[in-house]
């Protein structure tokens, strides 16, 4: 005990309780004496007791706040999963999603979130005037589709370009219905990982990412998947990057033509 007061001493790690925890002894002791009368001390302590009383109050404000800062960090990390990869993602996803001021789906087909289930999710966020940005493969692009097509062993070519320019019909029908757009874009690249950046509305948590690989000719598909977090994981900022990067080389989709 005495050795991790010493080290938090010399770390400058609350100073402010041991400083306050001193004084108050001090005050104490000197209290006591002038009770009993063991020596004459010539100090009216009453007119210290509301300075005390006060500061009191104020290392337990210090100490609350900081107990609230541990509290948030516990939660930036129950949001995401102590696993490196994963199977499914913690069951904060949805959530996440949906109290959100900002999203980017980075993905081949969206494959990420189920479409029909999200719609309402996504109508919702337009309606409060949240951003909703959606970068999939650009259906029409044959290298990219061809390479991305390769990779899955049930679906062809013709197949995912069907499925693509479906789910963009699907955001842009969306799109009519609401004030706020999504914004739309399709890139010439064949995408290696499906991303979603979450960016939630209060900064209680940190921005996350999270991310499912897309495995060559395997039976299992967007598999294995992973979360990045700000702040606490160090490659969150390269792909975050990417992801920017990604965006910016988008072209905006105008439709199928």
């Amino acid at each position: 005990m005495f050795r991790k007061v010493l080290n938090d001493i010399y770390n400058a790690k609350n100073l402010d309780s041991y400083i306050l925890f001193i004084t108050v002894i001090v005050y104490a002791f000197f209290k006591v004496i002038d009770f009993f009368e063991f020596i004459d001390i010539d100090i009216d302590f009453s007119k210290y007791d509301s300075n005390l009383i006060l500061s009191l109050f104020g290392v337990m404000a210090i100490s609350t706040l900081k107990t609230r800062r541990a509290d948030e960090k516990i939660l930036d990390r129950i949001n995401c999963n102590d696993e490196i990869f994963v199977h499914s993602f913690s069951p904060y996803f949805r959530e996440n999603i949906k109290k959100s001021d900002k999203i980017r789906i980075v993905s081949v087909t969206l494959d990420l979130i189920n479409l029909d289930e999200f719609e309402s999710i996504f109508n919702d966020k337009l309606k409060l005037g949240h951003k909703i940005e959606v970068l999939l493969v650009n259906p029409f692009n044959e290298s990219a589709l061809d390479m991305a097509s390769k990779r899955a062993r049930w679906e062809s070519q013709e197949a995912l370009k069907n499925r693509i320019i479906s789910n963009l019909d699907i955001l842009s029908a969306i799109n009519e219905e609401n004030e706020v757009k999504i914004s739309i874009k399709v890139v010439d690249f064949p995408l290696s990982y499906s991303a979603i950046l979450v960016e939630p509305s209060k900064r209680k948590i940190s921005n996350l990412i999270y991310m499912a690989h897309y495995p060559y000719k395997t039976e299992k598909v967007r598999e294995p998947k992973h979360t990045l977090q700000e702040g606490f994981d160090s490659y969150f900022n390269l792909f975050n990057e990417e992801l920017n990067n990604l965006w910016e080389s988008g072209m905006i989709w105008e439709g199928a033509k």
